[in-house]
């Protein structure tokens, strides 16, 4: 028997703001529950807290607790300490191991700190704020700690205070390396952190994405209800298996959890908002508004106010051998139907599932 199935497209303006508003809500469950999970869990039961204060009490014995407000003589007086009193043979040990030449500590300080060059030469044995020890045949002493040029005025003193402060932000990194407990706890603690963020997302995603498609009729998600719209097959206009429906979340949703777990920054900005961008332009950009998972999925987002929805061939031929059915394909109903709204009619669907 001929069967026809009508769907009507969304306004881009309602699947705009359904994706939108689903995604800002994952997002704003996931930062609540993160906190929830974060001390709620590991704070009372892992000693996350406790971490922190520990951490916070080596960087205050270590002095790495400065802004950038300090002077370069304060920076460079903690490099000094932290090179030839706190860590000299680890640091001789590490740049030995990473560059496999046998420097003296004065030397690395010489190069990693005061940024002058590894081997002194006519040419090249001073910056613009350091130069080596000049020998009395005329060499560059590499092994005798380097001495300022003279300077003066503010230009100076700013480029002095950026010289060390780079290098003195660098040492929270070096520390990891040479202060085991200091190590461990950033890393178990970063561990809690991951975790909490991990979790908290996919908690959200299971809340908005798999529990509230599964437990309504069309599949919809939160704001898809709100906006009255849902999801057909493009091969036949019925409605797809629930499983498509998420399966289509997870394409949307797979790359800010990766950012999510990586957790820097720019990862969650780059992978998290950035992915979300791009499939926001391609809803505007495309004919049918379709974003990327619509597209690999080949499904597309209808009107469910005015389209006529069915989830089987079954289905629809049940419903237009009733009365109420068999009255809205008659020709004046059609056509008034046709005046009001465009409607895509699709002959002879093939019912496979995709």
């Amino acid at each position: 028997m001929k069967q026809t199935s009508r769907v009507s497209l969304a306004q881009t303006n309602h699947k705009l703001c359904a994706f939108i508003f689903d995604s800002v809500s994952l997002f704003l469950s996931t930062l609540l529950l993160y906190f929830v999970i974060l001390y709620g869990v590991f704070a009372t039961c892992f000693h996350y807290v406790d971490h922190q204060n520990e951490m916070k009490d080596i960087e205050i014995q270590y002095r790495l607790n400065f802004d950038n407000s300090h002077s370069y003589e304060e920076y460079e007086e903690i490099l000094q300490e932290f090179y030839f009193e706190k860590y000299p043979e680890e640091i001789k040990q590490n740049f030995n191991d990473y560059y496999e030449t046998n420097y003296s500590i004065i030397h690395i300080y010489n190069i990693s700190v005061l940024n002058l060059p590894s081997v002194a030469s006519y040419n090249e044995y001073k910056t613009d704020y350091y130069q080596y020890v000049q020998n009395d045949d005329g060499t560059y002493n590499v092994d005798v700690l380097a001495v300022k040029i003279l300077g003066s005025g503010r230009v100076y003193e700013q480029n002095m205070h950026d010289l060390f402060y780079n290098s003195y932000i660098e040492l929270p990194g070096l520390l990891r390396i040479f202060h085991p407990t200091y190590n461990e706890i950033i890393v178990t603690n970063e561990t809690y952190l991951m975790i909490s963020r991990s979790i908290a997302f996919v908690l959200s995603f299971i809340i908005f994405f798999v529990i509230i498609p599964l437990t309504n009729k069309y599949g919809c998600t939160l704001f898809e209800r709100i906006y009255k719209i849902t999801l057909v097959r493009k091969k036949n206009g019925y409605l797809p298996k629930k499983g498509i429906l998420i399966l289509k979340s997870i394409i949307y949703y797979l790359i800010p959890f990766i950012g999510v777990i990586l957790g820097t920054r720019n990862s969650l900005i780059i992978l998290s908002l950035g992915f979300l961008f791009i499939n926001f332009l391609m809803i505007i950009l495309s004919k049918e508004n379709k974003d990327l998972p619509e597209k690999i999925l080949r499904i597309y987002t209808v009107s469910i106010d005015e389209s006529l929805l069915f989830k089987n061939s079954k289905e629809e031929k049940e419903y237009f051998d009733s009365p109420e059915g068999k009255k809205l394909l008659e020709p004046d109903t059609l056509e008034k139907l046709s005046s009001i709204k465009e409607i895509h009619v699709i002959e002879n669907p093939n019912d496979k599932k995709i």
